[in-house]
């Protein structure tokens, strides 16, 4: 109940398209900034695995085998940056950068054949520009544009061949 409240409040705040925050003083603050960034909980977890001046990967393999990678995060000065997640056959199944323990950059999703799925861009921690869908042959069927995790205008669907469809009016 307390994550939807939290949910709740934060759609409230920064679901309107606004690039600024009004505090109780009525100073005015950019929402793009480390300040005022919306953590990643997990960042957060991630980064107390390491001292704060690592620089490297954390890596943690499928079982015992060593040369399957399932998951590997990479740190600059104890920051987490980045986050991928592996298929046991090799291939990237997710990737998630980040700035100041939060998503932060292009975050993107891919099939198992090595395909990109999805797409979607963070600025931090808030969806911010373009995201796109792809079929399994990695062709773009839907894109969306949001700003401050509020989508702009309609999804563009596109075919089978990467065209856009017309809707009629």
């Amino acid at each position: 109940m307390k994550i939807i409240l939290v949910l709740i409040i934060l759609i409230t705040v920064f679901g309107c398209g606004n690039d600024t925050l009004i505090n109780d003083n009525s100073e005015v603050q950019e929402l793009n900034s480390c300040k005022n960034a919306v953590k990643f909980p997990n960042a957060t977890i991630t980064e107390q695995q390491v001292n704060t001046n690592y620089t490297g990967d954390l890596n943690n393999y499928w079982g015992e085998d060593t040369t399957k990678l399932d998951i590997k995060h990479t740190f600059v000065k104890g920051e987490l940056i980045q986050s991928k997640f592996y298929y046991k056959n090799g291939q990237v199944q997710e990737e998630y950068n980040f700035k100041c323990q939060s998503l932060h950059g292009k975050t993107s999703y891919y099939y198992e054949n090595g395909k990109i799925g999805k797409s979607v861009p963070y600025l931090y921690g808030r969806i911010n520009g373009t995201g796109l869908l792809y079929d399994t042959l990695g062709i773009v069927r839907q894109k969306v544009i949001f700003k401050n995790d509020s989508m702009i205008g309609k999804p563009i669907i596109f075919d089978k061949n990467g065209n856009e469809i017309i809707e009629d009016k």
